[in-house]
């Protein structure tokens, strides 16, 4: 593994690890058992946190292309620092809705920049691969750690303690990554930035393969938008437990994501395909409904293990097979689309779940979530077969001089 890569997941491992505390134990925590919000209070708090998200992401894909994602990411990184610190404020759950989304603005930067990166760092298809299994297995290992050291920071030092702890997080990454050299990527001359946005919008969603893709990564996060509502109550109104047995649990999920994303590693790039895509996500919609079907600890263990496995083998994949398929220079823009669909899916659940589990009970809820998911991957499979028969198809055949095919999308000859 190269250096940069190396120096990349180093600065992943850390800040994720920070910002996964201040969102399981800190954020939740604080929502839930602090300052005691109603279900209907989470979904609005999940809700404005991904419209600012969005915007983020959004922005961030812009950027990237015209500069690049490191120096996108180190400005994201020092402007968290006080949205993170911001959220000791407040003591009441309002105020503390209204400022979660200046944190949530700033990690759609961060978001839309990791997922960029590969390109960066990778010259080739088995590059590409590699380098997102790398960034995903360092945010695999801040899923098991930034949870734990959460939860001991808010036994210890209270909740607020773990937002100081995020945003230290944030200044170690800035450092490492003031160094990291990326690969040149010749960049176009600039256009309005509404034109440049909607150029990378076109090609997310009439590309057959990129649009396939996206939309199976939104639809993991569709069904984890009930999670992001409600997972917390379910560990208080049905497991009975507070926010440190949330931690350790969360923690394992993290290791179940580094196995997947170690896994994933092992597979031929022959095997990353559409197909295996949306067979893994029927993987991970049964280990979802393992995971909240049942109140027994020893199940839910289980259950959010095969979760974990699953979506830590389809989230770089995701990755992989959107980069395989978009030109460099607009690699920026079509993972900040991707980044919001995916925000966007995670907030249509918590439109209703909130009412939803009033009516019907936390449990049932999540667990209608991963049937969900399951009949999505499912109706997706043929879609997936013959995205695989056509790149099959193209890669099989002389290409085409990519200068003359963008000059003659453009009209030009």
């Amino acid at each position: 593994m190269s250096r940069p890569v190396l120096r990349l997941m180093l600065a992943r491992l850390i800040s994720e690890a920070g910002t996964f505390a201040a969102i399981f134990i800190g954020i939740w925590g604080k929502s839930s058992f602090r300052l005691h919000a109603t279900p209907r209070q989470m979904a609005v708090s999940a809700a404005v946190s991904g419209l600012s998200g969005i915007v983020g992401g959004l922005a961030a894909g812009l950027l990237i292309d015209r500069s690049d994602p490191r120096r996108v990411l180190i400005g994201a990184e020092l402007f968290a620092v006080p949205a993170v610190l911001i959220l000791m404020i407040p003591e009441t759950i309002w105020a503390f809705i209204a400022v979660v989304p200046f944190a949530a603005f700033f990690g759609g930067f961060i978001v839309t920049s990791m997922a960029s990166f590969a390109p960066y760092l990778a010259e080739n298809e088995t590059g590409l691969q590699k380098t997102n299994v790398a960034i995903e297995i360092a945010s695999s290992g801040a899923m098991v750690f930034g949870p734990a050291i959460g939860a001991v920071i808010a036994k210890t030092w209270g909740i607020d303690g773990v937002f100081v702890a995020d945003a230290a997080s944030s200044v170690i990454a800035v450092a490492l990554l003031a160094r990291l050299r990326l690969r040149s990527i010749e960049k176009r001359p600039r256009a309005r930035p509404s034109a440049e946005l909607r150029e990378g919008i076109r090609y997310a969603a009439t590309n057959r393969g990129v649009r396939l893709y996206i939309v199976s990564g939104a639809a993991i996060w569709f069904s984890y938008g009930a999670f992001a509502a409600l997972e917390v109550l379910f560990y208080r109104d049905v497991l009975h437990s507070g926010p440190g047995l949330l931690g350790w649990v969360l923690s394992t999920f993290g290791a179940g994501l580094a196995c997947g994303a170690l896994l994933l590693n092992r597979l031929p790039v022959k095997s990353i395909s559409a197909r295996t895509l949306l067979l893994l996500m029927l993987v991970l919609s049964a280990g979802e409904i393992t995971y909240v079907a049942t109140s027994n600890l020893a199940i839910v263990y289980v259950g959010n293990v095969v979760w974990g496995v699953a979506m830590g083998a389809a989230f770089p994949m995701v990755r992989t097979l959107v980069q395989r398929e978009t030109p460099d220079r607009l690699v920026g823009r079509v993972m900040g689309s991707s980044v919001t669909l995916n925000r966007g899916a995670q907030m249509i659940p918590l439109t209703f779940v909130g009412a939803l589990a009033v009516a019907f009970g936390v449990q049932k809820v999540l667990t209608a979530a991963g049937v969900v998911l399951a009949v999505l991957s499912a109706t997706g499979l043929l879609e997936a077969r013959a995205v695989d028969r056509t790149r099959r198809t193209i890669v099989q055949k002389p290409q085409p001089d990519p200068a003359i095919a963008e000059a003659a999308t453009r009209g030009l000859l």
